[in-house]
C-alpha cells in the first residue's frame, strides 16, 4: 500500500485517505489496518472506547475473525486541515450465527501531520440481510 496523504487536506488527498482507509480495512489484516494509526491513538467504535494502537489492533483481530466475508466501502463526506468525516457500508456474515448483516456508519478522524488518525469516533447500525442480497463482493 501507498504511504498516507498527510493534513492539510484537499478535495484529492482527502478522497485518497479515505480510498486508504478502505483499503487498509479491506485486508482484514487487523495489524495493517492499524498501521495507519498513532501509538496514542484515541477510538470509539460504536459503544466501545479504545485507546493504544496495541489494543486497537486485539480489538480488530477478535473483529475481523468474528466477521466473515466482511467487505467495506467508504465515501468521502467532509474534511478540514487535519480532519475527514466519511459514511460507510459494510457487508458480514457473524461467525457464530451465520447471520448476514449490512452495517451503516458514519466516522470522524483526526490525523497527525505525518498522516496517522490520533481519534477515530464511528457511529453504525446494522442491518439484517440474506446472502442473496448482499451487494458488495
Amino acid at each position: 500500500m501507498l504511504p498516507a496523504p498527510r493534513p492539510p487536506f484537499d478535495a484529492k488527498s482527502a478522497q485518497a485517505m479515505v480510498q486508504f482507509c478502505e483499503d487498509s480495512w479491506n485486508t482484514r489484516d487487523a495489524k495493517i489496518a492499524a498501521a495507519g494509526y498513532t501509538d496514542d491513538v484515541r477510538w470509539r467504535y460504536r459503544e466501545h472506547f479504545v485507546e493504544g494502537k496495541p489494543a486497537i489492533t486485539d480489538f480488530l483481530k477478535a473483529r475481523f475473525k468474528r466477521a466473515e466475508g466482511y467487505r467495506l466501502k467508504k465515501t468521502l463526506g467532509t474534511y478540514t486541515g487535519n480532519a475527514i468525516s466519511a459514511r460507510f457500508i459494510s457487508e458480514w456474515k457473524d461467525g457464530e450465527t451465520g447471520q448476514w448483516f449490512r452495517t451503516f456508519g458514519v466516522e470522524y478522524w483526526e490525523f497527525a501531520p505525518d498522516g496517522k488518525m490520533y481519534l477515530q469516533e464511528t457511529s453504525a447500525n446494522d442491518l439484517k440481510i440474506k446472502e442473496s442480497e448482499r451487494e458488495l463482493k
